[in-house]
């Protein structure tokens, strides 16, 4: 018996988004029923109109039965298998709905064939297992809506803590680029006159110090030359003379363990934060510095820094340097024991404040 050909497959591209399948052109096939689009580009043709007139006319020939609904459904199969990953455009919930979609178990198995005694043997295995295979399809298909249902209430759970954390960081002013810029420009370092102020407080810690708002590294070299250990971080720049790191302190003291540095030393890092991060940076420090450590702030007189900045950057600034009662009772909260804080320039220029690890 001869086998009648095989329907014809139509290429993907002629039911999404590729050439038509016949050869007419496209103003041919509408005449003056062409979509008024707008603005047309140079070349002459508008390709949302054509992308669009092209999906109709898939979807025209779907609904049509022009194709056998098996070979509909291996195509769909065939383009989901090479670009899975069309949740890019439509979320989480989109891939959700994708795995919804793949745990459905279809049971009606294709039967036709170019041999009349193969389709009816295709036939009858299909009626006398029907019961079989709808059993197993209806188990497997409620596992994956099962599934999913964790899935939909992480999502929703990720949507209402995204929503709250956008909240939280309006609340909490941060800081725009620009902002951000110019807020850098404010961020001094530890001047030069403050410096032996800073190692006297030290005292007699050598060991391991981080030294937040190093800038350029000068306070590290000076503190180096003193005999101590010391490393810079919030730098701007790498210097082979010292161990000079980008990394911001708030991060690093993050990821420090408990009781492994000798003593913090923050400079003007610390006179833009936020309340907020200013309080978890002393806890942070706290925790990283050893029993009996040091924790030395250098900090900017409030009054003097409001006369340097201009009123915009002023206003919109996260924080504003804190007054050493202020630093005091911080250190307090994390558990640590201040000192009396003084100006080591006299009347004028930023506060020392340290303090001693309990």
């Amino acid at each position: 018996m001869s086998e009648s050909p095989e329907p014809s497959v139509p290429d993907r591209s002629s039911t999404a988004g590729g050439s038509r399948a016949d050869d007419s052109p496209l103003e041919d096939s509408h005449g003056d029923d062409h979509p008024d689009s707008g603005e047309v580009p140079e070349s002459g043709i508008d390709l949302q109109t054509v992308v669009a007139e092209i999906e109709a006319e898939a979807q025209r020939r779907r609904e049509s039965g022009e194709f056998p609904p098996e070979l509909l459904e291996h195509l769909d199969e065939e383009f989901n298998r090479f670009a899975p990953l069309t949740f890019r455009r439509t979320g989480i919930d989109g891939a959700i709905r994708a795995v919804e979609t793949a745990a459905f178990i279809n049971v009606e198995a294709p039967t036709s064939s170019a041999r009349r005694p193969v389709a009816l043997v295709k036939t009858t295995i299909k009626k006398s297992t029907a019961w079989y295979h709808l059993h197993i399809a209806r188990q497997v298909t409620a596992l994956g809506v099962q599934m999913t249902r964790p899935l939909r209430m992480l999502n929703e759970e990720l949507q209402s803590l995204t929503e709250r954390v956008g909240h939280t960081e309006r609340a909490l002013g941060r800081a725009t680029p620009a902002l951000a810029r110019a807020l850098a420009e404010l961020t001094s370092p530890i001047p030069d006159p403050a410096v032996p102020a800073v190692v006297e407080a030290l005292g007699e810690h050598r060991g391991r110090v981080a030294v937040g708002g190093a800038g350029e590294g000068r306070i590290v070299s000076e503190l180096v030359a003193a005999g101590i250990d010391a490393y810079g971080l919030d730098g701007t720049t790498i210097t082979d003379d010292v161990e000079l790191r980008t990394e911001p302190m708030l991060d690093h003291l993050a990821a420090c363990a408990s009781d492994v540095l000798d003593a913090v030393v923050l400079g003007g890092v610390t006179d833009t934060m936020s309340n907020q991060d200013r309080a978890l940076m002393v806890e942070l420090a706290t925790a990283a510095v050893r029993p009996g450590g040091r924790i030395v702030i250098v900090a900017a007189d409030p009054s003097e820094w409001a006369g340097e900045v201009d009123p915009v950057t002023s206003d919109l600034s996260p924080g504003r340097p804190l007054h050493p009662d202020t630093w005091n009772h911080l250190l307090v909260v994390s558990g640590a024991r201040p000192s009396a804080a003084f100006r080591p320039q006299g009347d004028t220029g930023p506060w020392l404040i340290s303090a001693s690890v309990r």
